[in-house]
């Protein structure tokens, strides 16, 4: 999971390492969840903090934490109840 330059960027402390294991494995739970979203859906932060919330993860959500899980998103404004709301759109 971690390569060597990576074990020794963390100064070989095993906290260090768990914690490190443990955010890839969160990161990879939340691609799955927004995997099952349709392709060319508007994923605003609500959605994104309900994702967080579902997996028990103490993180604040920001609609540009998407851009680390899908490379191909593109940044979309839109109006929902007559309020604006940036979020991205999903592209694979």
């Amino acid at each position: 999971m971690l390569g060597s330059k990576r074990i020794k960027s963390l100064s070989y402390k095993e906290s260090n390492l768990k914690n490190e294991i443990k955010n890839k494995n969160n990161d990879s739970k939340v691609i799955h969840e927004l995997d099952k979203l349709n392709i060319n859906t508007f994923i605003e932060c609500s959605k994104l903090k309900d994702i967080y919330n579902k997996l028990g993860m103490k993180k604040t959500a920001k609609a540009t934490d998407i851009t680390r899980y899908y490379v191909n998103s593109i940044l979309v404004s839109k109006r929902i109840n007559g309020k604006k709301c940036k979020g991205y759109e999903l592209h694979k």
